[in-house]
């Protein structure tokens, strides 16, 4: 039996498997039409573009509706110089390049895309089951071949890390800047400017950019993609309790201007390091809080985790509902972070002192429970926490050694049954409120709560 004795529905995926896992098959996609799809399915599903690919990116798939549904994530990237100096005692950086070339280069990469994907077959491209572009910005640097290679060359020293400048910084389009557009048509510009795009439905800025996207300019883009669905965001400086503050009195501010189109929000900060910081205080954290949980209620799923305090944004809830009740019609999947659950860690406290730790973390899961009384659709809520093994106090002077500790609670809906779960490194006890509170949750989609057993995971040392 030949190659072409083959039915076609067994052709396709072979030269797919093997062009998946051999990137020189592609120079093959020329043998014939058949061979061209099923290679170029593979090899345009995602694409990283840079101010010097741009063009030749859109020689590539301007008017090609065939390729234009191929590709699945558009990543673009701004590269920067970054040079590196060594002192005697530690690392410090500086840019050979200032953020003003950066931002303006930021600027032209980001308009000739838009202009670009501006002229593509939208119709085409959303009428399939996964159609819909996600679109990527990062900021990066050829001085490193990863961003972990960056932040391993930071100072590892408690309460004195150095940070490269691009980490305390935001990029974002430049002010005034002359935007390109494909149709030079002012109906076809968004309110930031930027030529509309109807094919992105989702949003990503990720860990490996070595700097944040102002929230302004992620404002402006989204005025522009009136068919966005989804947003992912992992911002930095979780480290840094300034800059985090910055971070999220800005996103406090633009958050109720996104776009009602956006059906799932992921914004999930990390810890560099070797360091956990607890949750920092003040009215402003809990202001963002209080600004997720009230622009929450369109939302089919919402994470926010390491950003927001899920005792803040329940309040908030509570507070809303006594206002003017309103359902979370469409809300399946919760995912918040606490504090608390650090808090009720078994630790060098007397008994009472746990008591009432315990008593706090009884208490918002009750809260919780009671929220969920207004989310009827609710398929899955966790709150979860963690510690690193080095930790510091909570004056953050000591430095001390803690076994790694993580916990989270869970109510889920699946097959009919609803469950709640508590699965940690360490017991604890669900009261009486918290487990009446979710069965009454569970009473009004018709279900049966069972209280799964504690999961007690042990810990693993590498």
């Amino acid at each position: 039996m030949s190659w072409n004795d083959l039915p076609p529905e067994l052709r396709l995926p072979i030269i797919q498997i093997v062009a998946a896992s051999d990137g020189s098959i592609a120079s093959y996609a020329a043998v014939d039409k058949e061979w061209q799809n099923a290679i170029e399915a593979v090899t345009f599903r995602s694409l990283k573009i840079t101010l010097t690919s741009v063009s030749e990116f859109t020689k590539h798939f301007s008017h090609q509706a065939r390729r234009q549904c191929f590709l699945k994530h558009l990543h673009l990237c701004v590269n920067m110089q970054v040079a590196r100096l060594l002192d005697t005692e530690e690392w410090e950086y500086v840019m050979t390049e200032d953020i003003t070339g950066a931002t303006k280069d930021f600027s032209k990469l980001v308009s000739l895309a838009f202009a670009s994907l501006e002229q593509w077959d939208a119709v085409e491209v959303l009428r399939r089951p996964d159609g819909g572009l996600d679109l990527e910005l990062s900021v990066f640097s050829d001085a490193y071949s990863t961003v972990d290679s960056v932040r391993d060359n930071i100072s590892e020293n408690f309460g004195r890390r150095i940070f490269h400048p691009l980490f305390r910084s935001n990029i974002g389009l430049w002010d005034g800047f002359d935007y390109f557009s494909g149709s030079k048509d002012a109906i076809r510009l968004g309110r930031g400017g930027l030529p509309v795009v109807e094919v992105i439905t989702k949003f990503s800025v990720l860990r490996r950019s070595i700097c944040n996207i102002s929230q302004k300019t992620i404002l402006h883009i989204f005025a522009s993609l009136p068919n966005l669905a989804r947003v992912h965001i992992e911002p930095g400086h979780g480290d840094d309790h300034i800059l985090r503050q910055g971070t999220d009195i800005d996103l406090a501010h633009f958050l109720p201007m996104w776009p009602t189109s956006i059906k799932c929000i992921q914004i999930i900060r990390h810890y560099e390091g070797h360091v956990y910081h607890r949750r920092p205080h003040g009215s402003e954290f809990a202001h963002l809080g209080a600004t997720v949980a009230a622009h929450s209620f369109p939302l089919q799923e919402l994470a926010a985790c390491h950003l927001i305090e899920a005792d803040d944004f329940f309040e908030e809830a509570k507070r809303l509902q006594i206002i003017q009740p309103r359902l979370w019609g469409n809300l399946l999947f919760l995912t918040l972070t606490s504090e608390l659950i650090l808090r009720a860690m078994p630790g060098k406290r007397d008994i009472q002192e746990d008591a009432h730790k315990n008593q706090l973390l009884n208490l918002l899961l009750q809260k919780a429970g009671e929220s969920a009384k207004f989310m009827p659709v609710l398929r899955m809520m966790e709150i979860f926490n963690g510690e690193q093994m080095e930790t510091l106090n909570e004056d953050e002077i000591e430095v001390y050694n803690n076994d790694p500790n993580a916990a989270t609670f869970r109510y889920a809906v699946e097959n009919g049954k609803a469950t709640v779960s508590w699965a940690g490194t360490w017991p604890f006890q669900l009261d009486s409120h918290v487990r009446l509170a979710w069965e009454e949750v569970a009473q009004q989609g018709n279900l049966e709560l069972q209280i799964l057993p504690e999961e007690i995971e042990p810990i693993i040392y590498d």
